[in-house]
């Protein structure tokens, strides 16, 4: 899913908001760096080199279909943070936070972990 597509759902699920493209492609393109840090980069053979600085609205998203929604809860949580609806963004935060896991486990069980080498 390209950053773009993102953007326009979020902003078709939240009438009215003020989203600035430069901020929501800062939050996907955090999102996408702790994605890799905390999921991709503990398995083998996912060594990915990424460009976060070059992150505009045709970037194409790390996480594939059908695991892609997270990041439209999350970007509909951020929007709610920012104008001071908090109960719908802890209810956002929470439908995210569902999808992050099972994105992990799904990533998890189709790439073996990384081995650890253990100095004794």
């Amino acid at each position: 899913m390209k950053i773009k597509e993102v953007i326009e759902t979020a902003k078709s699920l939240r009438q009215g908001c003020s989203l600035s493209e430069k901020n929501a492609v800062r939050w996907l393109r955090t999102l996408d760096e702790i994605i890799k840090l905390e999921i991709h980069d503990t398995s083998e053979g996912t060594e990915q080199v990424i460009d976060f600085d070059s992150y505009d609205g045709e970037t194409v998203l790390i996480v594939p279909e059908p695991y892609c929604e997270l990041y439209i809860s999350y970007l509909c949580a951020q929007i709610d943070k920012s104008v001071g609806e908090l109960n719908r963004y802890n209810n956002e935060m929470n439908i995210f936070e569902n999808a992050y896991r099972k994105y992990s486990a799904f990533y998890n069980r189709t790439h073996m972990p990384k081995g650890q080498n253990f100095k004794w």
